[in-house]
């Protein structure tokens, strides 16, 4: 029977799948991908979240965002009458054919998959649903991909040895999971020239504006304005991870004159932490220091806006609901961002990832302007510095893509210089040979 919820006159398709957690008594979240029409978790989806995924010491909201993408996949094989794991162990392993509608369904919003399942058809080119973007379907193939080589691998584990089944999967396999790791690797980001950049200067100066709590054109209530400016504010000047910010607990603020620090600790299934999503440290804890200016914001915020919650007084967090005090939820910073979003001469995409990629270009700027003539030795040691702030290993190659407004004005200015040096200049009329 078709599962349907109605919405006035049209029917809307609901998701026979469905995303709940299981809080273990040590504070552990274990998220689990389940049917939603038994109520049971999907046993493969599960067995690689636990076998391989967990033992990764994987954070709750990264295995979450992992399973939200394998759902894709499930939606895929309902859609095509198949069983997903019995597919992936077929001799041929997934077709050619397969794949290439696989990867379609990687391509467009849930909602749209969910209504062709519901359908049982192919949908029509306005049901499609608007593209996703480059970096979504990169990781939703990238999920599949490690789902795909789980199962896979359990079932070639199982077949015997030199034989002739043992050779034809082991070979269908193996092409078939490089002919998929390669599509999703050729939607890596730093190839795009649509990836997210950071805010142009007119669009920080106007941002600088707009946070102000005082200004005409601050969007938000009244009673949340110096929170909400001081949570763009700590974004932008210190470019930490919407997570980070929101699992910073107020003892992580060490207010010291000329000097003060803000830790940005890992605290993986931290038991204080009762929110729905919990927000997370995502890669490696850092300290970093806290201009004056932002530590006085800081200390005003903890000593008189903070202190009035009393549900405040509860638990540890920084931040809060200006409602009741309890901990600011994921939620309420991306309903901070719309807000923003909607004000005149600010992007329609602004967000904290957006003010992640600003500090970077901020970084780069200083760099070049503290040191414009610096040595190779000088510039690895920056990027070194670059990558201690923004918590990545010092191997990680993020670096190009958070700085890509910097490198491609960069570079134009000095294209620009050098076609100055060949001194090209417009040819007066009557001048010149005609060909």
């Amino acid at each position: 029977m078709r599962s349907v919820k109605f919405v006035g006159r049209e029917e809307k398709a609901v998701n026979p799948y469905l995303l709940r957690e299981v809080r273990f008594p040590d504070g552990e979240r274990l998220p689990l991908l389940v049917c939603r029409a038994s109520g049971l978790p999907i046993e493969s989806a599960t067995y690689w979240v636990t076998s391989d995924l967990r033992g990764l010491n994987k954070q709750a909201t990264t295995l979450r965002h992992d399973l939200e993408n394998l759902m894709v996949a499930f939606l895929w094989a309902d859609a095509r009458g198949l069983d997903l794991p019995d597919a992936i162990k077929a001799p041929a392993f997934l077709t050619l054919s397969q794949m290439n509608d696989l990867d379609g369904f990687c391509r467009r919003p849930v909602s749209a998959l969910v209504a062709e399942v519901q359908e049982k058809r192919a949908p029509s080119a306005r049901s499609r649903g608007k593209p996703l973007a480059r970096n979504q379907v990169r990781s939703r193939m990238y999920s599949i991909h490690r789902f795909l080589m789980h199962v896979s691998a359990d079932h070639l584990s199982g077949l015997t040895p030199n034989t002739p089944e043992h050779a034809t999967y082991r070979d269908a396999r193996a092409e078939g999971l490089e002919r998929w790791g390669a599509r999703y690797k050729a939607l890596d980001a730093s190839r795009s020239t649509s990836a997210r950049e950071g805010l142009s200067a007119a669009e920080a100066e106007r941002l600088k504006e707009v946070i102000r709590p005082d200004s005409p054109d601050n969007p938000w209530l009244p009673e949340v304005r110096r929170r909400n400016g001081l949570v763009v504010l700590l974004l932008w000047a210190t470019g930490i991870r919407r997570g980070e910010l929101l699992a910073l607990e107020a003892s992580d603020f060490t207010p010291k004159p000329n000097g003060a620090k803000l830790r940005i600790l890992r605290r993986p299934d931290n038991p204080r932490d009762r929110r729905a999503r919990q927000p997370a440290v995502k890669t490696l804890g850092r300290d970093i220091t806290v201009h004056d200016g932002l530590a006085t914001l800081l200390q005003e915020y903890i000593l008189e806006d903070r202190r009035k919650l009393p549900g405040a007084r509860k638990h540890p967090f920084l931040f809060v609901s200006s409602a009741d005090g309890a901990p600011l939820s994921l939620s309420g910073v991306n309903k901070l961002f719309r807000v923003l979003q909607a004000v005149d001469g600010l992007p329609g995409d602004l967000s904290p990832h957006v003010l992640r990629h600003t500090w970077n270009d901020d970084f780069s700027a200083q760099s070049d302007l503290a040191n414009p003539h610096r040595t190779d030795v000088e510039r690895i040691q920056e990027e070194r510095n670059r990558a201690y702030l923004m918590g990545w290993s010092m191997k990680s190659t993020m670096p190009g893509l958070y700085s890509r407004r910097w490198i491609r004005e960069t570079a134009n200015q000095h294209l620009l210089k050098q076609q100055a040096a060949i001194e090209i200049a417009p040819a007066k009329d009557g001048e010149g040979e005609h060909v």
